[in-house]
């Protein structure tokens, strides 16, 4: 559902001139369709 949604308003980004925005939400829609995951973990270590 949510990729639909983004080609959505990439379609309505193209039609109103904002060229810049939906190829940025063209970049995060291909990343939505990679099988990489970037996680981070934060928080304190303890050494003995």
């Amino acid at each position: 559902m949510i990729k639909t949604q983004f080609r959505t308003a990439i379609g309505l980004m193209k039609q109103a001139g904002y060229d810049d925005i939906s190829d940025r939400l063209q970049r995060e829609l291909d990343a939505l369709n990679t099988d990489v995951y970037k996680i981070a973990v934060v928080g304190e270590f303890k050494a003995p």
